[in-house]
């Protein structure tokens, strides 16, 4: 409403600036999740890039496997993206299989689970899937696995509304962005020029362009 804002003393330039920051996060978390749920759908249909272990949480064996998908070339996995369930299963496997030293502490070396690789963690809808019970999906990526750029400045609208209890401000905001992935092209043919989230998604709307596998965005990893 227009007065929670003059409650707490914001000017109108002040409102407008603190209305710009939650689209900034938005537009933020909008093109990661976008990155990462046509990364998914892309390396889900390459099965020389999938390790499925459907029967396991995720562990430290998981992510070597995902790496021996690379074969010679597995050093350039440079960055996990996992959901935080998959992370804390990580973590509990790096306990079980911590080092006793000789004065009988327990030590992790911290580079072991993730193999000395930093791990993004987002609990993107893509990264959960939804079978008899829910699995989830750990990417091995490579540099520029994705890249995303925006299409100019976000456009924001915002205006008063009446006619309620309250005058209250509302605010529509679009942005567009390009998306690419390596090694892949969109087939625009069957997922369209401006393709919705689900259209994204869909593995076989991706086609393999590079000659060789280890020229792809990454690994696919599917554990419990």
């Amino acid at each position: 409403t227009l007065d929670s804002f003059q409650r707490i003393g914001m000017s109108e330039n002040e409102m407008y600036f603190a209305i710009g920051q939650q689209v900034a996060k938005a537009q933020m978390q909008d093109m990661l999740d976008t990155a990462i749920l046509a990364l998914e759908a892309a390396l889900d249909g390459q099965a020389s890039q999938e390790h499925p272990d459907a029967g396991a949480i995720l562990s430290v064996e998981d992510l070597i496997t995902g790496l021996s998908k690379m074969g010679d070339a597995g050093g350039q996995i440079i960055q996990w993206v996992q959901h935080s369930k998959s992370m804390y299963d990580l973590m509990a496997d790096a306990v079980t299989n911590a080092i006793d030293s000789p004065a009988s502490m327990v030590v992790i070396d911290g580079n072991v689970p993730s193999l000395g690789r930093p791990i993004l963690v987002r609990d993107a809808a893509a990264l959960v899937r939804d079978m008899t019970t829910d699995q989830y999906i750990t990417l091995g990526l490579v540099e520029n696995a994705a890249v995303v750029q925006l299409d100019g400045p976000p456009t924001v609208l915002v205006r008063l509304v009446e006619g309620l209890d309250n005058i209250v401000v509302s605010h529509q905001s679009e942005w567009n962005f390009v998306l690419s992935l390596k090694g892949m092209s969109w087939d625009e043919t069957n997922g369209g020029a401006s393709p919705t989230d689900t259209a994204l998604g869909v593995s076989t709307n991706w086609d393999q362009v590079a000659t060789d596998d280890k020229n792809l965005p990454g690994v696919h990893i599917r554990t419990l």
